[in-house]
């Protein structure tokens, strides 16, 4: 019984000693941060070596996994309890994506919505294009171009992380011609310069060479060229470089519906949704509404004691469109109008003097489709006074009293005044009529008038009086420059004495 236990034990230390011989390694997963909303999550899964494992962060941190990270790299040393060490620089990923549908629509018939798509992303990698025409340059026509650089962190710190071997046509820093003397790399700096990934970037040292080194390429005063990266965007005093972060733009959109092209044909009223994607997998969401178009605009002009010209803004992407209106109190009274780009109907046989409501809609596919109402308006059907008066011409004796017609007017009526005496009302009949010739007026002497519209005989239906206007008329002791009198017809004459009343029989 003691040997078989022995051999037990035995097996239980090779097994144990052969597990402990396994490699300590690392792996992680990765969570990008999306939005700038410190999202990113470095998930560790380490196996081998001798447990329990220690974690030491960068930052400080001691634990096996990071969550609530902004986008950036971390470097992590795992020990185990041998002491062997792993070491391992992570990057967190980051970018945002916004989306937008526009603002909530109206259609008739199909409305295409084509999103607008904002992407940024944490710096991924760095494209530089140099131009082999630019500065002291011996590279015009060669074959190959070769980017020798050096990586520098601090400012100012010069060539701190070297990458290139001069004259060796290895194919390291080995540039892609895109034109006539026209040459391209992208590169990730961290890793082409070998520098830890949690450190800045402030720019990069380059030279410019041929496949075996003899040739090279510098900046106007033949200096090596510098390219300061640390800003939002790559910068250099040399024109003859170009540089500029890239990341990857793909993207993958989603509709409430399933489909996953970019843009989408509404075909009916609802609501519709948009997911986008990008390549970090990090997303944004619109929404939009669409609806038939509501009718605006609403307006109402020629009014008169039984007629209306009712006034909205057109939707030419509807069929046509339903009015209603009544009297306050009464009931609906409904008329449909063909055509998406009528404005207008003319309102007749209505209840004389009432107060009328009226609303509209929109309608599509022959009023299957129908739009909310519009908000009410409502106006007082009557007589309207006219909203402009002027006098012109005016004379020492006699005045010319205008006004603009009234839609529905039969005649008018019009009071006038010496300013200060008492008012003298003169009928005008015809509704077309828009002036009247008044004389016997004193010189120098302020008038005030205003007129009101008669829209029947029997003057049952009369407006207000307008806004008074007033008037001066001239001395008559000589006649001003350019002077016009007044006939008994209403005309203008040649300056002359008017007598009035003529014939008279007293000395003048």
């Amino acid at each position: 019984m003691k040997t078989n236990a022995l051999i037990i034990c035995l097996h239980l230390l090779i097994g144990y000693a052969a597990f402990a011989q396994l490699p300590l390694t690392l792996q992680y997963t990765v969570t990008p941060d999306c939005n700038n909303r410190n999202q990113g999550v470095i998930h560790l899964n380490i196996s081998g070596g001798v447990p329990p494992y220690q974690y030491q962060w960068h930052t400080g941190d001691t634990v096996r996994d990071l969550t609530g990270l902004p986008a950036g790299i971390w470097a992590v040393t795992v020990t185990d309890d041998s002491g062997a060490t792993v070491s391992q620089e992570i990057l967190v990923p980051g970018g945002t994506v916004e989306v937008d549908l526009g603002n909530d629509s109206a259609l008739c018939r199909s409305l295409r919505l084509t999103p607008a798509v904002t992407l940024t992303f944490s710096k991924d990698s760095l494209r530089i294009v140099y131009d082999a025409t630019k500065g002291m340059s011996q590279l015009q026509g060669v074959n190959k171009v070769y980017m020798h650089a050096g990586a520098e962190i601090d400012p100012f710190g010069g060539w701190q992380y070297v990458t290139g071997n001069w004259g060796q046509d290895d194919g390291i820093g080995l540039m892609d011609s895109i034109g006539p003397d026209l040459w391209e790399i992208v590169i990730q700096p961290a890793t082409y310069f070998n520098y830890p990934y949690y450190l800045t970037l402030n720019g990069i040292f380059m030279v410019f060479r041929n496949a075996d080194g003899t040739l090279t390429g510098k900046d106007d005063n033949g200096n090596d060229i510098f390219l300061y990266t640390a800003g939002p965007k790559p910068t250099s005093t040399f024109s003859g470089i170009q540089g500029e972060w890239v990341n990857d733009s793909t993207l993958t959109y989603a509709w409430h519906d399933g489909s996953t092209s970019l843009q989408y044909e509404a075909l009916y009223t609802g609501t519709y949704m948009l997911t986008v994607t990008n390549a970090l997998g990090c997303s944004a969401s619109d929404t939009v509404h669409i609806t038939t178009a509501t009718v605006s605009g609403l307006d109402v002009t020629r009014i008169t004691p039984n007629s209306a010209r009712l006034l909205w803004q057109p939707s030419p992407l509807a069929d046509g469109y339903q009015i209603r209106g009544r009297a306050l109190g009464a009931a609906w009274r409904y008329v449909n109008i063909a055509g998406g780009s009528s404005n207008q109907l003319n309102a007749s046989g209505l209840p004389p003097g009432a107060t009328i409501e009226w609303q509209i809609r929109s309608y599509c596919d022959g009023g299957s489709d129908t739009s909310a109402w519009s908000v009410k308006d409502t106006f007082q059907l009557g007589c309207q006074a006219p909203d402009s008066i002027w006098a012109d011409p005016v004379t020492p004796t006699a005045a010319r009293l205008n006004w603009k017609r009234v839609i529905g007017a039969v005649g008018y009526e019009i009071r006038g005044k010496k300013l200060g005496g008492p008012w003298v009302n003169v009928p005008q009949g015809g509704g077309t009529n828009t002036s009247k010739e008044i004389f016997s007026l004193q010189p120098n002497t302020t008038y005030v008038w205003k007129v009101r519209a008669w829209c029947d005989n029997q003057g049952v239906f009369k407006s207000n009086y307008s806004v008074t206007d007033t008037f001066t008329t001239p001395s008559s002791s000589r006649l001003a420059s350019g002077m016009f009198l007044m006939d008994h017809h209403g005309g203008k004459s040649a300056p002359e004495i008017l007598v009035y009343p003529n014939p008279v029989r007293q000395h003048l």
